[in-house]
């Protein structure tokens, strides 16, 4: 049986959530830096969402509204 191939899907809303190397890439830094912003809380660096115990996102909205508040 062969399979169709399937059309891409674009997303309406945009992005909402991302993952620490989309973040890193974002607001210019390592992804261990991020998590060590992440843990600590520090400059006010928005928290990850928990999905499971091995996944954490970050709010699209929360990332640009703290690379926005640097400058």
């Amino acid at each position: 049986i062969q399979m169709r191939k399937r059309k891409p899907v674009k997303p309406t809303v945009g992005v909402l959530m991302i993952d620490v190397k989309q973040v890193a890439a974002r607001c210019g830094l390592g992804v261990s830096t991020v998590w060590k912003l992440a843990s600590k809380n520090s400059q006010g660096f928005p928290s990850p969402v928990v999905i499971n115990a091995r996944c954490k996102r970050w709010r699209t909205a929360d990332i640009e509204s703290w690379v926005k508040g640097l400058a």
